[in-house]
């Protein structure tokens, strides 16, 4: 299921999208639009996505597989730049508590749903 971009911000009221290139939002999945949201609830803070669907060609073209959670429509990557640990550590465990997948990398966090979901560090 994919939505358009006046739905999606209604349904995300906790992520801020930018213009960039790589925050294409039009393809994103609304079930899971809906659960990373969902599992936001609670938190007093936006977070910027800085990366969401990707187009699996260009994907290609900067030698990636093309096939990632972000080719499907079922990834973001949320920026932690200015998040202090306890905030940090808060949304991580929401992400992680509502069934998700979550990559901590030092300056964002990649959640996506994928059917067995992990924790996971990257560098």
């Amino acid at each position: 299921t994919t939505c358009d971009m006046s739905t999606l911000f209604k349904v995300m009221g906790h992520l801020v999208f930018t213009n960039d290139e790589n925050v294409r939002i039009d393809i994103l999945s609304l079930p899971f639009v809906s659960t990373v949201n969902d599992a936001l609830d609670g938190i007093n803070y936006r977070l910027l996505v800085t990366c969401a669907y990707r187009d699996p060609e260009e994907d290609r073209r900067k030698g990636r597989s093309g096939t990632s959670y972000h080719c499907q429509g079922r990834a973001l990557d949320l920026s932690t730049r200015d998040l202090d640990g306890r905030l940090r550590r808060d949304i991580v465990l929401r992400l992680m508590n509502a069934g998700l997948t979550v990559g901590i990398y030092k300056t964002f966090i990649h959640v996506d749903n994928r059917e067995n979901p992990i924790l996971f560090y990257g560098e």
